[in-house]
């Protein structure tokens, strides 16, 4: 049986290959991307467990599977173990899942066990080493069919200090039109410039994040308020 490190140790041999759209061919062990940020995950996934996982559909032919972050959300629900966050930041090769506001939102990323990522972070970036911590995560997977060692518990979680999404507490409604309007310069429509982050914004904000090429979420982190030039520090 393969382990988490396993699954780590192969995303690992994939760093700087590009992300751009395509369906990568699940069954292939020599495919070196493009990647999409679930296709990635999901030919991991195969390759060490021999199933597929966050495809729209998973009795289709592994060349033919194309992976999606709804499927992920549906799969996570109904296949494998969910974890607790910090558990999953501190087991090598546990996943982290970042549902977003809609289905064709989130990220994945693959957990290191010592709170770092390998993960398909968009077509900026390519396949990259990165950090778990002071970013947000729905949920962290264990995979049916791995085996994974249990969590470090040395290994702590930090999560963002601020985020700006549909739903979140605690937003400064200054910082939210300040959002909405550099979405609007960008001629993307966040829908009224109100200081409300609703639907409509969270659309605009993952619009600007495909064109930048970084994860598409639809929720304003570090990452996107810079890339907007927007400050995210709340206002007394």
């Amino acid at each position: 049986m393969a382990s988490g490190r396993d699954m780590l140790a192969l995303a690992r041999q994939h760093i700087g290959e590009p992300c751009r759209g395509a369906i990568a061919p699940k069954n292939n062990a020599g495919w070196r991307g493009p990647w999409t940020n679930a296709g990635f995950a999901s030919w991991l996934v195969y390759q060490e467990a021999h199933i597929l996982y966050g495809c729209a559909d998973n009795a289709a032919a592994p060349t033919l599977a194309a992976s999606d972050l709804g499927a992920w959300r549906r799969d996570v629900f109904n296949i494998g173990q969910l974890i607790p966050v910090g558990d999953a930041v501190a087991t090598p090769g546990a996943l982290l899942l970042r549902h977003g506001p809609a289905s064709g939102f989130g990220h994945i990323a693959v957990s290191d066990g010592g709170g770092g990522t390998v993960e398909a972070r968009g077509q900026a970036y390519g396949v990259v080493i990165h950090t778990a911590q002071g970013r947000h995560w729905d949920a962290g997977v264990l995979i049916p069919h791995i085996a994974y060692e249990p969590p470090n518990p040395v290994v702590r979680y930090h999560p963002p200090n601020s985020l700006y999404g549909v739903g979140w507490p605690n937003m400064d409604g200054e910082i939210v039109a300040a959002i909405q309007r550099a979405l609007a310069a960008q001629r993307l429509d966040p829908g009224p410039i109100d200081g409300v982050f609703g639907a409509s914004t969270a659309v605009a904000v993952a619009g600007f994040q495909a064109m930048t090429g970084i994860v598409v979420d639809g929720q304003v982190g570090v990452e996107t308020a810079h890339a907007l030039s927007v400050g995210l520090m709340v206002r007394r």
